[in-house]
C-alpha cells in the first residue's frame, strides 16, 4: 500500500454535496438503529421465552458464529452483485424476520427455537449482504473524503450506542414486543432510503455483466470460488494491510476482554446497576468525543501520525486499572479508550479502502471483519476466567502488554509513519 504526494489544491466538500450520501446515510443509520433495538430486547425475551439463562445465551454465541462464518463469502456475493440490491434485501430480511418475531410475541406464540431461527437467518442475511453498504459508500464519496465519512459513522454509532438500549428498554417495559417492530419499521427505512440511492450505477452494472458473461462459459459455483480465491489473495499479499488486521485484532481482544471483564467484576462485586449500567455509556462518549476530533482531523492531519497517536493513548488507557479498581478509575479509563478508536477507525479504514480497487471493496471489508473480529468472539469466556481466577488488576496486567506490542508494531514502521493527510492519498496499491 503506497500513499504519493498530491498538491493540497482541493477545497473541503461537504459530504452531503455528494449525489447519494444523504439516502446512503439514512439507510445506514437506520440499520444500525434497528439492529441495536432487537439486540437490546433479544436477550430479555430469550429468557422469558426460555426460562433459562444459559439457553438464552446460546442465541448472540450462535448467530455470532453464523454470522461470522457467512462473512467469509459476503465479501464474494457483495462483488459479484448490485451492492444497492443487496443492500434492499438484507433490510428486507430484517424488516420481515422481526416484524414476525414482534407479531408472534404479541399473539404468545413465539416459541425459542423460532426465536433462534429468526435470529440466525438475520445473522446469515447480516454476514452475507451486510458489507454491501460499506462497499457501497467507495462508489459515493470522493476518496479524501472517506475518511470524513467513517469518522461520521463513528461519532453516529457512538450515539446509537448511548441511546439504543435505554430506547429499547423502555419501548420493552411498554410492551415487550415493540422492540422487534421498531426494529423491523427501521430496516424497512433502511430499505427504502436505499431503494432511491443510485451510486455509480455504471460500475456497478459492468461488474455484474461481467460476471452473468463468465457464468455463461464456466460453471458459476467455479467462478464464485475463482472470486473467492482472488479477493483473499489480494488481502493476503498487501503487507500493511495485513499489519493493519493483525493489530486490530489483538486490540480489539484486548480491549474487548478487559471491558468484559470489568462488568463481570462489578457485577461480583455487587455494584448498584445504576453505576454498572454507566461504564457502557462512558465509553460511547468517549467515542463520540473522539468522532468530533476524527472529523477535524481526517482530511488535513497527516493520518500516519493519527495512526501513532491513537495506538498510544490505546495502549495506556487501561494501564491505572493494573494499579487499582475503585470505580471512578474505571469509569475514566473507559472513557479514554473509547477517544482514540473513531480516528483510528477512520484513518485505517479509509486507507484500507482507498487502496483497495472498486471491484474488490466486498471482499476486502469481508476479509477485514473477519479477521478484526474473529479473536474477539472468545472474549467474554476468556475475561470471565481470568477475572474469576485472579481479578480485573491481574486481567489488565495480562493484557495491556498485548496492548502496547500492538502501539509498537505500527510505531516502528516508517511506511505507516509517513502516510500523508487524506488529501495527498492516490489509490495506488503495492
Amino acid at each position: 500500500m503506497s500513499m504519493s504526494n498530491q498538491p493540497k489544491s482541493r477545497r473541503n466538500t461537504a459530504l452531503r454535496q455528494h449525489p447519494g450520501y444523504m439516502a446512503w446515510f439514512m439507510s445506514d443509520t437506520t440499520e444500525s438503529l434497528g439492529s441495536t433495538l432487537q439486540d437490546f430486547a433479544i436477550a430479555l425475551v430469550a429468557y422469558s421465552v426460555s426460562g433459562s439463562l444459559i439457553t438464552a445465551g446460546l442465541i448472540p454465541t450462535v448467530t455470532r458464529m453464523a454470522r461470522q462464518v457467512a462473512n467469509i463469502f459476503g465479501g464474494t456475493v457483495v462483488d459479484r452483485h448490485n451492492r444497492r440490491l443487496l443492500t434492499i434485501c438484507n433490510a428486507a430480511t430484517g424488516a420481515l424476520a422481526w416484524g414476525c418475531a414482534g407479531v408472534l410475541l404479541a399473539t404468545n406464540e413465539l416459541s425459542f427455537p423460532a426465536l433462534l431461527v429468526i435470529s440466525i437467518i438475520c445473522a446469515l442475511s447480516n454476514g452475507l449482504l451486510g458489507g454491501a453498504t460499506d462497499a457501497m459508500l467507495r462508489s459515493i464519496v470522493d476518496i479524501r473524503d472517506y475518511p470524513k465519512a467513517r469518522s461520521l459513522n463513528e461519532g453516529r454509532d457512538a450515539v446509537i450506542g448511548m441511546i439504543g438500549n435505554p430506547v429499547s428498554g423502555a419501548l420493552y417495559s411498554i410492551c415487550n414486543w415493540i422492540p422487534f417492530i421498531a426494529s423491523s419499521v427501521m430496516y424497512g427505512v433502511s430499505g427504502i432510503c436505499a431503494a432511491i440511492l443510485h451510486p455509480n450505477s455504471s460500475v456497478d452494472r459492468q461488474r455484474t455483466n461481467n460476471h452473468y458473461a463468465a457464468s455463461s462459459q464456466r460453471n458459476r459455483i467455479s467462478s464464485f470460488f475463482a472470486d473467492f480465491i482472488d479477493g483473499w489473495r489480494f488481502v493476503l499479499t498487501q503487507h500493511v494491510l495485513m499489519l493493519f488486521i493483525i493489530v486490530t485484532a489483538f486490540m480489539n481482544f484486548s480491549m474487548n476482554t478487559i471491558q468484559y471483564g470489568i462488568e463481570l467484576y462489578l457485577v461480583g462485586e455487587h455494584t448498584q446497576p445504576m453505576l454498572l449500567a454507566m461504564v457502557g455509556p462512558a465509553e460511547c462518549i468517549g467515542m463520540l468525543i473522539g468522532s468530533m476530533i476524527a472529523n477535524r482531523c481526517s482530511t488535513s492531519a497527516p493520518a500516519g501520525l493519527c495512526i501513532c497517536i491513537s495506538v498510544i493513548v490505546i495502549a495506556v488507557a487501561y494501564l491505572p486499572l493494573c494499579l487499582t479498581t475503585a470505580y471512578p478509575v474505571i469509569l475514566v479509563c473507559s472513557i479514554v479508550i473509547g477517544l482514540p478508536f473513531p480516528l483510528y477507525n477512520a484513518m485505517v479504514m479509509g486507507l484500507i479502502f482507498t487502496a483497495t480497487p472498486e471491484r474488490l471493496q466486498g471482499r476486502v471489508k469481508s476479509a477485514v471483519s473477519f479477521g478484526v473480529q474473529t479473536m474477539s468472539m472468545f472474549s467474554s469466556a476468556i475475561a470471565g476466567y481470568l477475572v474469576a481466577r485472579a481479578g480485573l488488576c491481574r486481567t489488565a496486567i495480562a493484557l495491556v502488554p498485548i496492548l502496547a506490542m500492538c502501539a509498537t508494531m505500527i510505531l516502528s514502521n516508517r511506511r505507516i509513519r509517513e502516510i500523508p493527510a487524506s488529501e495527498q492519498w492516490t489509490a495506488s496499491m503495492r
